[in-house]
């Protein structure tokens, strides 16, 4: 009885992670003084990598007091918004 709960643990455990979206490529503008883009996997703030942590279906990269955090929508497109030491908003993507 045990077994097969453990082994439907066990697969919905390692199947969620992959369903989750990965981080799309992006290069956005933040308040005028903030300037963000990944490379490669590696999140840059003002040309210097940062910090990246996942949380759920959203990414967080911290340099200093400086956050951005990424989620992917529905669609796939990316919605970047920043926290500063005086401020934050909406990121706006450059194409």
């Amino acid at each position: 009885m045990r077994k097969p709960f453990l082994l439907s643990a066990l697969l919905f455990l390692f199947l969620v992670p992959a369903a989750q979206a990965a981080m799309p490529q992006f290069q956005a503008s933040c308040g005028g003084m903030i300037e963000t883009h990944d490379e490669d996997g590696t999140v840059y703030i003002n040309g210097k990598p940062a910090k990246l942590e996942q949380q759920g279906g959203s990414y967080t990269a911290t340099l200093g007091h400086t956050s951005v955090t990424i989620r992917v929508l529905p669609n796939g497109t990316p919605d970047v918004t920043y926290t500063a030491k005086h401020g934050g908003g909406d990121c706006n993507l450059v194409h």
